[in-house]
């Protein structure tokens, strides 16, 4: 995918009810345990403005706002939605933002990547192929000072994408997240489940080279509460035969929403990786319902067919 400056702000929306353009600023200090997930998404042909954001101190969350029509559309570039405030000092490198933990500046230190899928098309959370749509994302540092007077210093984690996007059919199930080890090892890992097959993307860049991800193995484990997750236990394995094992806990988590009842948490926690100690983001969608597989089975065992 080719970008430009102009790609960091709005851009012209077609005729299809389904399009948004969706931004994202995701941060987090596992050592203090302080962190933001900031996603505000704008659909034109609805005249509205969709945003989840959640901000954490000590582990706790300690401020959370969710509205999913806040009315008219604003551009990713330069914009104010709910507790947001969004300003761009250099396009696709520095981004300035005023947050209920204060103001805080997000610097980018990785090019802009677009994750591709095995047979190399560049896709998004959905397929953006076709003319007009696209994603991008960065990965970088975060710093500035909360209103108690605590210094941050995080890893942070940005994107930016366009075109239609139909969150009640997003996926059945997924497990995705970026994960930072420093500035030579961070990882982008996709695992999404649209019925019984799951698509599996993302990349990993290690000492400024980049390797596609093809296959995802993830182990999860779920809290009592039924979509808190606690632990989890990854394996990604890129196109030149490498894999790159890691494992890790959450130290704080919240939840969102949108449309056709699209729900999912979001967590921040603390991973390893080859003896390394790093920090990651997870989210996770549990299965809403029987994929067709179960259903194909559920419906011969009600008449009696015992296959």
């Amino acid at each position: 995918m080719s970008l430009t400056a102009a790609d960091h702000g709005a851009h012209p929306p077609p005729d299809d009810p389904l399009w948004q353009e969706s931004w994202l600023l995701s941060w987090y200090c596992p050592r203090t345990r302080t962190g933001g997930y900031h996603h505000v998404d704008f659909q034109p042909s609805r005249g509205r403005t969709c945003v989840q954001s959640w901000s954490a101190e000590d582990g706790e969350v300690v401020h959370r706002y969710q509205n999913l029509n806040l009315p008219g559309v604003g551009d990713p570039a330069d914009f104010e939605a709910g507790p947001l405030r969004v300003s761009t000092r250099e396009p696709l490198r520095g981004i300035d933002v005023v947050t209920p933990l204060g103001r805080l500046a997000f610097d980018a230190d990785t090019a802009p990547q677009s994750p591709r899928r095995s047979e190399g098309r560049n896709v998004g959370l959905v397929d953006y192929t076709s003319a007009g749509t696209g994603h991008y994302e960065m990965f970088g540092r975060l710093t500035g000072r909360t209103p108690s007077g605590r210094e941050v210093e995080a890893w942070a984690f940005h994107d930016h994408s366009w075109g239609p996007r139909d969150y009640g059919n997003l996926s059945a199930t997924y497990r995705w997240g970026h994960f930072c080890f420093g500035p030579d090892l961070r990882l982008v890992i996709y695992q999404m489940t649209k019925d019984v097959k799951a698509a599996c993307y993302g990349y990993v860049l290690r000492d400024g080279a980049r390797a596609d991800v093809v296959h995802v193995d993830s182990e999860v484990t779920i809290a009592g509460d039924g979509h808190t997750p606690i632990r989890a236990h990854l394996v990604a394995h890129t196109a030149d035969g490498r894999s790159f094992e890691l494992s890790g806990t959450t130290d704080v988590a919240s939840v969102s929403t949108h449309d056709g009842g699209h729900f999912s948490t979001e967590t921040f926690g603390r991973y390893t990786l080859g003896g390394r100690v790093g920090a990651g983001h997870l989210a996770v969608r549990e299965r809403p319902g029987p994929s067709s597989q179960h259903l194909a089975w559920l419906t011969a065992h009600d008449t009696g067919d015992d296959r």
